[in-house]
């Protein structure tokens, strides 16, 4: 008998609540129930796929997160990372190999899409498995969300300072927090609340759920009358520290302040600019399209999702009616599965009391904006004020209140900077005993996707060890139970070997990262022309191109224009020369911060001088770069010209008396957000104002001043050209590498889900990696000894990387035949043995 949507149960639909609603009544203690009224809905999934009423089903809603997706586009990426899992355990099960039974992906009217998939009958210690299908549906709400105007953007991120929570919330975390990425491999663990917030319940041996706020009573306490000397040295020291990080706290949040206005008066310039010269690209925005796509189309998303009602809703109507047609097609479990700002949809869906009769048993979330969004509503402060509980009651409704079975599942990545760490749940208005109750029931994965702050975010598809497995582990009870998708042992050796990879890539990027930097500063240090010729030849080759003096015109126009003489102008140009040494060097050393987790997985196993070499390195090559950057200061200080001094002086002396007084303001009067009176209020409003346009012109001085000193000075312009373009023949090593370190990612990952114990040799990669470090060190070489031979190894080397990465790939495949499922699965038996 089929399953079909013909005659489903009743459905709820489209809820919407009558007056104002939205779960904050009962979470206030009134027992009030929110007036629902209903819209008819007729189900958007009919399922005709032959399957008899004992088929279990699972449905799987999937919620995309803040961008411009596309219909369907979610449904077939993620479902897709699922399918080619499910793929290969049926094969391992004498299955056909395609899982999937039924779709609609172009969908009516009145349709939605869905994937269902079939994993088959299985036997596990003798008991038989039954065949169970999974329906997979997305809630698309990527263009159903106008993007408010600049104005609105303007003022949220600006002058109510979004950009400052943002990147504060980025900034590193304190050194005694418990640091969950610190692991050889991935463990989940429950939430709890200590001194330092909502951590992991794993920490200094505490038993989930049985922690919080009130178990820090074996810390020293101040007590002056009591305490010994010694102890007051610790107290004395420990204030002083706390002290410096406040004051080190609050002069970043008001300068990131003051440079988030000045991006904005910058942009506002720009759109000015457009309107003045109405003229070719310029007419069609060429100017501020790429920032208008950036803050519009992804800081816009969050804006709307907390700050428009009217779109809000119509978002979170969309994963309604995905859950509906769910249960309309009597799914005997549903799961949530959202990313980013999708998290942020899902969160306020399930904590609507309107919808409480929409049940869904688990709650995946992965790279979740929660924190964000709560971040932006309550401020720094973990509790939030009363403004943001009535003004967001949903966001600020537990999620868990009236919805007994349901399980959250968090993921996030260690370098993701949506959820900067684990789910920072907001202390509510109920007891410590329910807080703890509900922050065990939300289990937290912290799982390595790339180690980069820019790919984190968006690679937890790619990541089958540690997301994708345990992801299925968690839809398939019946997996749980037979052992499918491996288990804790060898969940570990998969994402152990995985994050020794990921500790090689990183090592690569930074590799990549310190080569150019430091050969720069070196090759300057040594007197090497290397930088300027390069910086010549590109200009040669730019100048044969047809049309390209429409870019070196203007620019010879200006540069005739002799800016430098100009009192203004040598002021300008003077500084920028100074700013751009400056960058240089600092670029040179920041290349040598390493990701604090990337010796962690070698610590275990055979290999632990790995670890050691991964620890050290960094300070074994921030000697000789740390030496070449003060040398080359040196240098640079000695062939200054008089008005170079006088303007490094000058600036010099700007930036310290800035400083100064924001150490002297927070020294008086304390941090500039304490509100202890309308006095204390006044003098705080003032003197944040006096201090962001301090900053703001200061910043764009520093600003302008590079471009005034490319103009005015032949020789910068050629330094700049001459370094980006070192920078970029590094950056063409670094592109082979990740290239040749993702093939090997790809097959360690086919090993890791077709289940075999045997992973691939290494030293094909250790050759490749071999080549490609000697070629890098060829072409730092060849920049620092000015050396044209050199650049032709290097030339020579990458070239030879990329031919033998394409033979390899090539005869890789060749020795692929093509098997039977049953091939497959007798070539795996004898791997096992």
């Amino acid at each position: 008998m089929a399953r079909t949507a013909t005659t489903p149960a009743p459905s709820p639909g489209l809820r919407r609540s009558a007056g104002l609603t939205g779960g904050a009544g009962n979470r206030r203690g009134d027992g009030a129930a929110a007036a629902v009224r209903r819209r008819q809905r007729t189900p958007g999934i009919e399922l005709n796929c032959g399957a008899g009423p004992d088929i279990r089903h699972v449905g799987i809603a999937f919620v995309h997160g803040i961008g411009s997706q596309q219909p369907a586009e979610t449904l077939l990426d993620w479902g897709g990372a699922i399918i080619r899992l499910l793929l290969d355990i049926r094969v391992g099960h004498k299955a056909a190999g395609d899982p999937v039974i039924d779709c609609q992906l172009d969908p009516g009217p009145s349709e939605s899409r869905y994937i269902e998939l079939q994993l088959p009958a299985t036997s596990s210690g003798g008991k038989t498995i039954a065949e169970e299908h999974w329906v997979m549906t997305e809630a698309w709400w990527a263009q159903r969300v106008r993007p408010p105007s600049f104005g609105q953007m303007a003022e949220w991120l600006g002058p109510r300072g979004a950009i400052r929570r943002i990147l504060l919330a980025i900034l590193p975390r304190p050194r005694g927090e418990h640091d969950p990425r610190l692991r050889p491999w991935a463990v989940q663990h429950h939430l709890r609340r200590d001194k330092h917030g909502v951590e992991e319940a794993a920490q200094h041996g505490h038993v989930a759920g049985m922690a919080d706020e009130g178990d820090s009573a074996d810390e020293e306490q101040p007590s002056w009358s009591s305490a010994s000397m010694e102890g007051r040295r610790r107290i004395v020291r420990r204030a002083a520290r706390s002290g410096l990080e406040q004051v080190a706290r609050v002069s970043a949040a008001l300068y990131l302040q003051a440079i988030s206005a000045l991006i904005l008066v910058v942009y506002g310039a720009l759109r000015s600019i457009e309107k003045l010269i109405p003229v070719g690209p310029l007419k069609d925005g060429a100017l501020t399209r790429p920032i208008d796509d950036f803050v519009l189309n992804w800081f816009g998303d969050v804006y709307v999702l907390l700050g428009d009602p009217a779109q809000a809703a119509s978002v979170r109507g969309q994963l309604v009616d995905a859950l509906s047609d769910l249960h309309a097609v009597r799914c005997d479990s549903v799961v949530v599965v959202a990313h980013s700002g999708g998290a942020i949809v899902s969160y306020m869906t399930l904590a609507d009391e309107a919808n409480r009769d929409l049940r869904v048993d688990r709650l995946i979330t992965l790279g979740e904006g929660l924190n964000l969004a709560w971040l932006l509503t309550a401020g720094d402060d973990e509790k939030p004020d009363l403004d943001a509980l009535e003004r967001y009651a949903r966001l600020y409704t537990d999620v868990f209140a009236g919805r007994p079975d349901l399980t959250w599942h968090d993921f996030w990545g260690s370098q993701d900077p949506a959820p900067v760490g684990v789910v920072k749940f907001p202390r509510l208005d109920h007891p410590a005993a329910e807080d703890r109750a509900t922050l065990a029931r939300i289990e937290s994965h912290a799982i390595w996707n790339r180690l980069s702050f820019a790919e984190d975010h968006g690679s937890y598809w790619e990541n089958d060890e540690e997301f994708v497995l345990p992801l299925l582990r968690l839809l398939d009870e019946r997996g749980r139970a037979a052992g499918h998708f491996g288990g804790d042992e060898v969940d570990h050796e998969r994402s152990n070997r995985r994050r020794r990879r990921l500790s090689i890539l990183s090592l690569w990027r930074q590799l990549s990262f310190v080569g150019p930097t430091a050969a720069v500063v070196v090759a300057f240090g040594l007197g090497s022309a290397f930088v300027q010729r390069a910086g010549d030849a590109v200009a040669a080759a730019w100048s044969a191109i047809p049309g390209s003096n429409v870019v070196s015109g203007p620019l010879t126009t200006l540069r005739d224009l002799d800016i430098a003489r100009a009192p203004l102008g040598t002021v300008l140009a003077e500084t920028g020369v100074w700013v751009v040494a400056v960058l240089i060097g600092l670029f040179a050393i920041f290349a040598l911060i390493a990701p604090p987790e990337r010796p962690v997985p070698w610590a275990v196993g055979g290999r632990p001088w790995v670890s050691r070499l991964l620890r050290l390195l960094p300070w074994i090559l921030a000697g000789p770069i740390l030496a070449a950057v003060v040398y080359g200061a040196i240098r640079f200080v000695s062939g200054a010209t008089l008005d170079a001094v006088g303007v490094g002086r000058l600036v010099l002396t700007l930036v310290g008396g800035i400083g100064v007084l924001a150490v002297l303001v927070i020294a008086v009067f304390g941090s500039p957000w304490a509100t202890a009176g309308p006095n204390r209020s006044v003098i705080r409003d003032g003197l944040e104002l006096a201090f962001t346009m301090l900053v703001m012109i200061l910043a764009t001085f520093v600003a302008i001043a590079p471009f005034v000193a490319i103009v005015a000075f032949v020789e910068v312009g050629r330094t700049v050209l001459g370094t980006v373009t070192v920078v970029a023949a590094f950056q063409i090593v670094a592109r082979i590498g990740g290239w040749r370190w993702n093939v090997w990612d790809a097959r360690e990952r086919g090993v890791a889900r077709t289940g075999a114990r045997r992973y691939p040799g290494l030293r094909r990669v250790v050759a490749q990696g071999s080549l490609l470090f000697a070629t890098s060190v060829c072409l730092f070489l060849a920049v620092v000894l000015d050396q044209d031979v050199l650049l032709a190894i290097a030339a020579a080397g990458a070239g030879l990387a990329v031919l033998l990465g394409v033979s390899v790939d090539v005869f890789d495949a060749s020795r692929q035949e093509r098997t039977t499922p049953a091939d497959t699965l007798l070539r795996f038996a004898r791997a096992m043995k």
